[in-house]
């Protein structure tokens, strides 16, 4: 399938004959305005760079053993939902959805899913949204590659809980909160986006970035302080929380949060 969706784009980019050398010769510009529909957002194991599905890999063990230092943001979905609002100058609405879900997850399983974040516990369906993409695609999936790689080697878990973090997307018509890439502020100072604008820490901001960056720099001089970073205990669900006041390690909250239990049943990662 994989094969047949580069060969098709090929075609349409006028690289039929010699594709490599002509596809590495395309404007960055042109691929991108014409990757749509060819697209693929998803694993392709092809036996060689990929020989296993990553997920099976992580299961088996069949992984290089190192430290392993993974984690996401609180609202991580919130992010792509804004850019679909901003490029389309339009907010979704109620009647988009069902739409919405069905695209994403399929239109057999989609009903499913009303039914777990339905309209009336968001203030938009903007939020609903973005909160199934974000449980379903980044804060449930890490959770079960922590808890299947914790065995076997050292794994630290954190999430990047900040929703006062400040923006550099929008104005939308609905909060971003803690937003994907919205971290990378506090583990950068000078980071300015794609849009290239000025991001500003307030004081308690700025002293969560401290602790943030004291935190990843311990863990890259292995052993982390005692007790500062303890390693993902799947019995307990910890992972250190970047949030104000200060970080924290939180226990027993992570998979409740993000509904990882129902993810967890779908078997959709």
């Amino acid at each position: 399938m994989a094969r047949e969706v580069g060969l098709a784009f090929a075609r349409e980019a006028g690289c039929a004959a010699d594709a490599a050398a002509c596809l590495r010769a395309l404007p960055a510009k042109r691929i991108l305005d014409m990757q749509q529909p060819h697209a693929l957002n998803e694993f392709i194991i092809d036996g060689a760079v990929l020989p296993v599905h990553p997920a099976d890999a992580y299961r088996t063990g069949r992984i290089n053993h190192a430290t392993l230092v993974s984690g996401s943001t609180r609202d991580e979905g919130t992010f792509f939902v804004a850019l679909s609002e901003l490029l389309t100058e339009r907010a979704m609405t109620d009647a988009d959805y069902p739409a919405w879900l069905a695209r994403q997850y399929g239109p057999a399983l989609a009903p499913k899913f009303l039914l777990e974040y339905p309209l009336a516990r968001f203030e938009s369906p903007s939020e609903a949204f973005a909160a199934a993409a974000t449980d379903s695609i980044f804060a449930c999936p890490g959770r079960a590659m922590h808890r299947a790689l914790a065995g076997k080697m050292p794994v630290y878990a954190y999430e990047f809980s900040d929703r006062t973090a400040p923006s550099y997307v929008g104005p939308t018509t609905f909060p971003l909160k803690a937003a994907h890439t919205y971290e990378l502020a506090y583990l950068f100072p000078g980071f300015r986006g794609g849009a290239d604008v000025t991001i500003s820490l307030n004081p308690l901001q700025e002293k969560l970035s401290d602790e943030m960056i004291a935190q990843f720099s311990d863990l890259a001089g292995m052993p982390a302080r005692p007790g500062q970073w303890p390693r993902v205990d799947p019995a307990v669900d910890n992972v250190m929380t970047f949030d104000l006041p200060s970080a924290r390690i939180v226990t027993g909250r992570f998979a409740q949060v993000h509904r990882c239990a129902f993810w967890d049943r779908t078997g959709s990662y």
